[in-house]
């Protein structure tokens, strides 16, 4: 009788230490595929202090945004609509060039990096300006009055959200802005 009871609380103490075994193996896989970061680190992060270009060229050039409100609160024709679909295609395809080219370049020293921000800039600005050439075909003078201004408020906010942390300047700079609850800084 002594000797089941032995033999059981050894099974019970093995099946306990390999549930164990597998609950670290499994935890330890999900912070590697995580890039190692313990206590979920930030998603989405700058890669070891890279610049993030999935995150930075679309906030630069926020073509869905745009696009969405052409679509949806600016009173467009359905010709007009189909016209613009193209020219936002044409320009969403040229950021996603511009996109892949910037994830394969290897800028490793701070200078390099510098330079292919600079060219990065140059390419979405040329982008933008192509873009808004076509859209003059497709919109009004007035539709197209109406896409600067919110462009230009939308680009204000991005940038008053990237210069705003927590309601106070971020540690490294970023001047004046709104902060998140809307006080002048």
């Amino acid at each position: 009788m002594k000797q089941r009871i032995f033999l059981l609380v050894l099974f019970i103490c093995a099946a306990f230490l390999i549930t164990l075994a597998i609950q670290h193996t499994t935890q330890a896989t999900a912070q590697q595929d995580r890039g190692g970061r313990q206590g979920g680190g930030r998603q989405g992060g700058d890669r070891g202090g890279r610049f993030n270009v999935d995150q930075s060229v679309p906030r630069m050039l926020p073509l869905e945004a745009w696009w969405a409100h052409i679509s949806f609160q600016m009173n467009v024709s359905d010709e007009a609509l189909v016209k613009g679909r193209d020219i936002f295609q044409k320009s969403w395809s040229e950021r996603a060039a511009l996109v892949r080219k910037a994830r394969e370049s290897d800028a490793s020293d701070r200078e390099a990096m510098r330079e292919a921000m600079q060219e990065m800039r140059s390419a979405i600005e040329e982008i933008k300006n192509k873009m808004d050439e076509k859209l003059k075909d497709a919109l009004t003078p007035e539709q197209l009055e109406k896409l600067s201004k919110y462009q230009e408020a939308y680009q204000e906010r991005a940038r008053g959200s990237r210069r705003s942390f927590g309601g106070r300047q971020r540690p490294e700079g970023g001047g004046g802005g709104r902060s998140r609850r809307g006080e002048e800084q």
